[in-house]
């Protein structure tokens, strides 16, 4: 029997870059990754494709390698780094050699993927840190929990009636005192791997930065990334501003990274990993009179506001903080060792995995056991028209949370892909081909697809037929002439991605007139299979710089100018945003051209009032124009009386994009 501890922890997701070195480890243990091994088993690493930067690593070779000059302390790279690997893509069972094969990408500049982490990963796939209390076996997922003690939480819930207190002076006392308690240590708790580890001591450093972000008392410069506490004091500033009532007061909530319900696709020993699984998850939360922590009932639609834009922008915050990639790539070894554990690979590919299970070594790293609380105190001025004002206090408590990497593989989790056999074979074989081009088109696109609401689809004209690709899977969606079969796919795609609400087709090789002719085939086609499913297209924009920055999540409005004739019953406007593509800000004019000055203005009305509360948002160029212009044609809008161009400078080079077709006067278009 076999029993999983319940836990407030945080679930761990994956996510990552990998990459791959054909130079020897020190000592010489290993050889380069275009050498055979001279015992017929396959070089350690081999890269696939160097444009690509795919890569495989071989686990028994690795084995061989550790065992070698792990006791010397002479192994290098890539031993220690797992062949140089940045990402993890998936695995491939090699019969002919007795092998696990990870491929993955080893892009040049990401952080390096670490041997140590694999194994802990794998160890506690394997359930090797559980522990038996009688007939009954106990463990857990990895994952972490740093919460207050409960004297600590019963001392601030009464410190928080008494800032509710009648005069100014027993307030600012009660308010110094509430400071000084939120600051008292947290506990630490690390679960399913060593707490002294380099594992176990990434995801507490990355949660606890969560907390600090979430409660205001650090901060990114990152567009759309906006605190927990923030976001209250504009809600109760924008309802002051409107004369609406308004209530301020304390709360709590946990947060806590973790997975999605990851969605392989599988064929006869191969497996793919998806590529995107950290999410952060929220919970009110309090405490009963003994200071015991538990999740109560209703909701923070701040605390959720708050998630749903971290886990939108959680790319772009690793970025920005690298504990956050580390983070990623942990959840995404589990994600893999967790798979080959369901699908028994060491037991299909007659591999031994002992080295990694109980010699490997693991090199300790001090996790601390206890962390200085927090506080994060906002206030503002409401002038009223009596004498003196009133001052409102919003409170923002410590909250709790923390890691859990609960990713649990079912069977109904693999979906079979046909095209993934053929990647095996060239995997394995370096005399058979691999299909590149569909790697990096799901690649691409899987980048791409952070929204929630949205997927995209590459759509592209070959002649004789259309092949269509997503960031789902290896391979065409479909492939053919028929609009209704495509689009068939399309909205089953949609269906397996719960709250999708739009489908981004990025349409590739289309003269003008046929783009117009798909695109409206394509809308009627899936307007009879799914009515609430928006269709948007663009031409001409995959695989160019300028794609990155209008996928790029969070935005930030810079101005907006009122529509202005520029020809003979033309009028234009324009919104201008900018966005955060890598280390810079980039600006990007998203320009509205029509015959409606009324229109425009109605639209770039609806454009600011996305920003009505704060300035930034966690979405794209891309999804924000879209869901004006859906909210437009919903009003009645002519929005088909319209021509929408994104413009701008990147990489040293002006950029625009047309985003819909009113045969307006060629004068107004740029050049």
């Amino acid at each position: 029997m076999i029993l999983r501890p319940s836990s407030a922890c945080l679930s761990f997701a994956l996510a990552f870059a990998l990459g791959c070195s054909d130079a020897p480890t020190g000592g010489g243990a290993v050889q380069g990754a275009s050498e055979p091994q001279q015992d017929g088993h396959r070089a350690a690493v081999r890269t696939v494709d160097p444009a690509l930067h795919l890569c495989t690593l071989s686990l028994r070779q690795l084995a061989l390698d550790l065992g070698a000059c792990a006791p010397a302390g002479s192994c290098g790279e890539p031993a220690l780094a797992f062949g140089g690997l940045t990402r993890v893509m998936g695995y491939v069972i090699d019969r002919s050699h007795h092998d696990v094969v990870v491929y993955g990408l080893a892009e040049p500049g990401a952080a390096r993927i670490r041997t140590e982490d694999f194994v802990v990963a794998l160890r506690s796939s394997w359930h090797l840190y559980g522990s038996r209390r009688g007939d009954t076996f106990f463990y857990s997922d990895p994952g972490c929990d740093i919460r207050p003690t409960p004297d600590t939480m019963s001392e601030l819930q009464e410190l928080g009636r008494e800032v509710a207190a009648p005069t100014a002076a027993a307030q600012e006392e009660a308010l110094h005192r509430w400071q000084d308690t939120c600051q008292l240590p947290q506990r630490v708790s690390v679960l399913g791997v060593p707490v002294d580890s380099e594992f176990g001591r990434a995801m507490v450093t990355a949660d606890y930065d969560m907390k600090r972000l979430a409660d205001g008392t650090d901060q990114l410069a990152q567009p759309g990334m906006v605190s927990v506490a923030d976001l209250e004091l504009a809600r109760l500033q924008a309802g002051l501003r409107q004369g609406a009532p308004v209530r301020a007061g304390a709360h709590m909530n946990r947060f806590w990274l973790t997975s999605g319900t990851p969605a392989y696709q599988a064929a006869d020993g191969i497996v793919w990993l998806p590529h995107r699984v950290v999410q952060v998850r929220t919970h009110t939360t309090g405490a009963d009179a003994q200071g015991n922590l538990a999740d109560t009932t209703g909701n923070d639609p701040q605390a959720e506001e708050f998630a749903g834009r971290f886990t939108r922008l959680y790319d772009q915050v690793a970025a920005l903080r690298p504990v956050y990639r580390r983070l990623g790539n942990l959840f995404q070894l589990f994600s893999l060792t967790q798979a080959m554990r369901f699908r028994e690979a060491d037991r299909r590919a007659g591999v031994d995995l002992e080295y990694f299970l109980h010699t490997a070594p693991v090199a300790e790293a001090e996790t601390p056991r206890e962390l200085p609380g927090r506080f994060a105190v906002k206030k503002f001025k409401r002038e009223q028209s009596v004498a003196g004002g009133k001052e409102i206090l919003q409170l923002w408590l410590p909250s709790c949370g923390g890691v859990d990497m609960a990713i649990e593989p079912s069977a109904g989790q693999f979906q079979d892909s046909g095209e993934l056999a053929t990647l095996r074979d060239g995997l394995l074989d370096p005399a058979q081909a691999v299909p590149i081009d569909s790697v990096r088109e799901s690649l691409r696109l899987a980048n791409l697809d952070q929204e929630e609401s949205s997927i995209t689809v590459t759509v592209q004209d070959h002649g004789t037929q259309f092949r269509t690709y997503t960031g789902d899977r290896v391979g065409p969606l479909y492939e053919g002439l028929d609009a209704r079969k495509l689009m068939t796919e399309v909205q089953q795609l949609a269906k397996s991605h719960p709250g999708v609400q739009t489908v981004n087709l990025e349409l590739e090789g289309f003269t003008p007139k046929k783009a117009a002719r798909f695109e409206k085939t394509s809308r009627g086609e899936l307007e009879l299979l799914q009515p609430n499913l928006r269709v948007r297209t663009l031409r001409d924009i995959a695989g160019t710089p300028f794609e990155r920055v209008l996928y790029s999540p969070g935005i930030q409005l810079v101005k907006i100018d009122r529509a202005q004739v520029v020809a003979r019953e033309v009028w234009q406007g324009a919104v201008t945003l900018a966005v955060r593509v890598g280390d810079a800000m980039v600006q990007v004019a998203v320009r509205i051209v029509g015959r409606s000055a009324t229109v425009i203005d109605d639209l770039l009305a609806q454009f600011g009032a996305q920003f009505s509360v704060v300035d930034s948002l966690p979405e794209n160029v891309i999804d924000l124009t879209g869901r004006v212009l859906a909210q437009a044609d919903a009003l009645g809008r002519s929005i088909h009386q319209l021509e929408i161009y994104f413009e701008g400078q990147y990489d040293n080079q002006k950029h625009h994009f047309q985003f819909g077709d009113a045969n307006l006067p060629r004068e107004v278009v740029p050049a």
